[in-house]
């Protein structure tokens, strides 16, 4: 299991973060739930940056370059290193006792153990020299399977297969203005690059700082693009046309509850658009409502990423976004089919599953991953799973172990909030987020209540 560390970062004054199949972290605005997420995806998109690195051809490829590629990408994410705490510290953990450390102004990338980093240093180096000479010849095709051995290489190194995207909050916006920003970002769209890279695959520079959302959002429309085309004249049945009958029907009437219609895609023109249930009027996607809008994207990828059966790493902000509970119920529960389609194979040192981290202000979302949680524990104890099944099925449960939930509190402390995230093992695990979380929530606003019916009574 992956692990972040992070002191003195931003507003993140403490966090100890398991990254687990199904992480949360939930908290008020401003307090450093995205700054965590953010690092956390900085991490796992590492080894795509090291392969575009290998892109640098006849270049020399050593042990400073390949560390001043990660410092780059993280000034270019995060500002300079000047900026932050003098104490700051980033340590991310990726299993097998590999591990890369951040800190210090001017800021320091340590790997341990070493060999680990000289292994990643030598495949890049001897990587770089075949396509940079295949690049030369213009035999683009060959570079190109050099450059997908070296992602395979890196993925074993980084133990990590998961493909990995960032899904940012305001995702409505590839709907109504999709094409306007493509023109916007027509240059840097040209070839899905690194966030470090520009189009030109030049590295990029300190006074490119402190960007981070500006590249999250540009990659996310790019990656909307994608699934557009995946989706053009398909509808989601088409899309999940080979999976199983049960799960394929299930997930269907999951994605039309969320969307609240059946969604299609123009085959002659690429124009998206629903029609409400039992309904043949059809409404353009950008005249849906936000919560249509909202949660399109999220459903869209979740359906190919099933279909193609291939693990994951999704950094969701804010899924409940423009949705009544009921909604981010549903899509909770196609978050956790997403981790279950999947699948998960084990391979040595290498874990194959997919996983989602997701940022949240909803305490809604606690109640209803503490009854996935409860149906999955209770599946696994009972015989035949008829009533149970009638209420949550087998692929929209988790399993204790499957789920790590964190706050982050007002003063910058990110603090478990469940068995899994406290480190509770075996039997003892249920997994449950504790009740006294959700009271708190709920139980200021009841106390405010209170306080003015004491009021009301004395008039």
């Amino acid at each position: 299991m992956h692990h972040i560390s992070v002191r003195n970062f931003g507003p993140v004054i403490s966090a100890d973060v398991q990254v687990n199949n199904f992480t949360v972290i939930i908290g008020e605005h401003a307090m450093g739930k995205s700054t965590i997420a953010m690092l956390v995806y900085f991490f796992r998109s590492l080894h795509e940056d090291l392969v575009l690195l290998g892109r640098a051809g006849t270049q020399e490829i050593d042990g400073k370059k390949v560390s001043n590629n990660i410092r780059d990408k993280f000034y270019l994410y995060f500002g300079s290193s000047r900026l932050f705490d003098e104490q700051y510290s980033i340590v991310y953990a990726f299993g097998g006792g590999k591990k890369i450390t951040l800190e210090g102004s001017p800021l320091r990338v340590v790997f341990e153990p070493q060999e680990w980093f000289h292994d990643i240093v030598d495949k890049i180096r001897d990587a770089s020299v075949f396509i940079g000479r295949y690049r030369e010849k213009l035999d683009f095709d060959s570079a190109a399977r050099e450059e997908n051995m070296l992602k395979n290489r890196l993925i074993t190194l980084f133990n990590d297969r998961a493909q990995p995207k960032f899904i940012p909050d305001g995702r409505n916006i590839t709907v109504k203005f999709q094409d306007v920003l493509l023109q916007l970002f027509a240059d840097k769209l040209v070839l899905p690059v690194a966030p470090n890279v520009d189009h030109e695959g030049n590295l990029a520079r300190r006074n490119d700082a402190k960007k981070i959302g500006r590249y999250l959002m540009r990659d996310f429309i790019f990656h909307v693009e994608e699934l557009k085309k995946a989706f053009t004249g398909r509808s989601f049945k088409d899309m999940l046309q080979d999976v199983p009958r049960d799960l394929k029907d299930q997930l269907i009437e999951k994605i039309e509850a969320l969307i609240k219609a059946r969604y299609f895609n123009n085959l002659k023109n690429g124009e998206e658009y629903l029609k409400p249930i039992g309904s043949q009027i059809k409404i353009p996607l950008e005249s849906a409502s936000s919560g249509q809008q909202e949660s399109i994207r999220i459903a869209q990828d979740i359906a190919i990423c099933i279909a193609e059966g291939q693990p994951v790493f999704r950094v969701i902000e804010e899924p409940e976004a423009h949705l009544f509970p009921t909604g981010q119920k549903v899509l909770i529960e196609l978050l956790v089919a997403l981790l279950n389609g999947s699948g998960f194979i084990s391979n040595d040192t290498i874990e194959l599953n997919s996983s989602v981290f997701i940022t949240t202000h909803s305490p809604y979302m606690l109640t209803i991953l503490n009854n996935i949680l409860l149906a999955g524990d209770l599946g696994a104890k009972e015989n035949g799973n008829g009533v149970l099944n009638d209420i949550i099925a087998p692929a929209f449960r988790l399993r204790p172990e499957q789920l790590s939930a964190y706050m982050i509190n007002g003063h910058g402390e990110c603090l478990p909030i469940n068995d899994t995230a406290k480190g509770v093992t075996g039997d003892e695990n249920t997994g449950l987020i504790g009740e006294n979380i959700l009271e708190d929530n709920f139980g200021i606003l009841q106390s405010q209540f209170d306080k003015l019916i004491e009021i009301g009574d004395q008039v």
